[in-house]
């Protein structure tokens, strides 16, 4: 008779493991991301080519017709060398980032009312509607009329842009809020700066912040066009002035001045701010 064979034992499986692998960069890293070269190298390339334009288009013009890039960057030397470009660049900042401030600030505030109470919704639609459908123009008129020439207008148009903005990305942002984790939150009686901190800004904040990031290249230029109009000093009051004495070359430096300022502004700070706001979405 067979001996019957003794039962073998399972063995035990073994328990996972968590491997931790040190992220190394590839080598598109490495060298870097060859899109990115080739759109750098399209858009020196673009820009050379609108420099020879305009370089070309000015031969043979007097300088109060068209100045070339020359004597435009020898302006923007002048500028810089006795100090105006600073001090005027320095006043329009100043009202852009004061409107700007108060127009979020209260873009904001509006919104989150707006999206907590039904009657504050009513009370402030109007308002939203107002704003959003006057052109920004006739808002610099009506503070002339006002207020007369001066600062506040400025400080105002810019509140009149980015108000509306801030107000209407802050309401939906707050009503796409997940109600269920508000519901958890009040049912285990979480403190209520923890549920702001941990459950509000993280889905509020990142939608708000890239729409005034977008809106505030707008508000800059419109900054400038209220202080041609109304400000006694600042960027556009100096291509007003220059304009007045027939000093082209003079409105092109400023002009140029207040493009480089927008492209520096985009470059290092709205771009990175959108690059990190979209990257809080798509990890939330």
């Amino acid at each position: 008779m067979p001996m019957p064979m003794p039962e073998s034992t399972p063995k035990p499986e073994p328990m996972p493991t968590l491997v931790l692998a040190r992220t190394r960069s590839t080598p598109r890293e490495q060298r870097g991301d060859p899109t990115r070269r080739r759109r750098t190298a399209a858009a020196a390339a673009s820009t050379l080519a609108l420099a020879g334009t305009w370089a070309w288009a000015a031969r043979g013009l007097p300088e109060v017709v068209l100045p070339s890039p020359w004597d435009t960057l020898r302006v923007m030397g002048q500028l810089a060398a006795d100090g105006t470009l600073f001090t005027e660049l320095g006043t329009t900042l100043l009202r852009v980032l004061t409107g700007a401030a108060l127009g979020v600030l209260a873009g904001v505030t509006a919104g989150t009312l707006s999206a907590l109470s039904p009657i504050a919704a009513g009370a402030l639609d109007p308002i939203r509607v107002l704003l959003t459908g006057v052109p920004p123009v006739v808002v610099v008129m009506m503070a002339m009329i006002w207020l007369g020439p001066g600062g506040t207008v400025v400080v105002l148009a810019v509140v009149a842009v980015l108000l509306p903005q801030a107000l209407v990305a802050t309401e939906d942002a707050v009503r796409r809020v997940d109600p269920e984790l508000t519901e958890m939150s009040r049912a285990f009686r979480v403190p209520w700066h923890w549920l702001v901190r941990h459950v509000g800004l993280p889905s509020v904040a990142p939608p708000v912040i890239a729409a005034v990031a977008v809106s505030l290249s707008g508000g800059l230029r419109l900054g400038l066009m209220a202080e041609v109009l109304a400000a006694p000093d600042g960027v556009g009051a100096a291509v007003s002035t220059a304009r007045g004495y027939l000093e082209t070359a003079r409105v092109f430096a400023w002009a140029g001045v207040a493009v480089l300022f927008a492209v520096v502004v985009d470059a290092l700070v709205l771009r990175p701010v959108r690059r990190r706001t979209s990257a809080w979405l798509e990890s939330a």
